[in-house]
């Protein structure tokens, strides 16, 4: 009795590649906390350094189009992290500081793109905040 076998190459298996990893193993602990949180409209930030599996998990629990993936620099704060999700998003984002009378600093920031719901219609918007520091 013949078996019909696929057989792979090594850099199949091992190699780079976009695409989810031949040898990826789910692990329930891992991938269905992701998937469970991900029912509950929550935010989740997949971090670690590198060769840790982060893609391949993410690959694993989610399709292209559901996720933003942005590279962060470890000076990085968290409008520096906002900043970029939103750029990545296709929101154009100014900021600027000017330095006020009273010697404090006024920090302004603008974003303007186009707001999906849902997928099923979109709108244009801007919103625009500043904050004296």
């Amino acid at each position: 009795m013949l078996f019909n076998k696929k057989v792979y190459k090594t850099n199949d298996i091992y190699g780079i590649s976009r695409d989810l990893p031949l040898n990826y193993i789910k692990r329930q602990e891992v991938d269905q906390k992701i998937i469970e949180n991900l029912d509950k409209s929550r935010y989740i930030v997949i971090y670690g350094s590198s060769k840790q599996r982060k893609t391949s998990l993410k690959k694993s629990c989610l399709k292209s189009d559901e996720y933003i993936n942005i590279q962060c620099l470890n000076h990085w704060k968290l409008i520096d992290i906002h900043l970029a999700i939103l750029k990545q998003a296709g929101y154009q984002t100014t900021q600027s500081v000017k330095q006020t009378a009273s010697g404090k600093q006024k920090v302004a920031a603008s974003f303007e793109g186009v707001v999906n719901f849902f997928g099923l219609a979109g709108t244009k918007g801007t919103i625009s905040a500043d904050t004296e520091q």
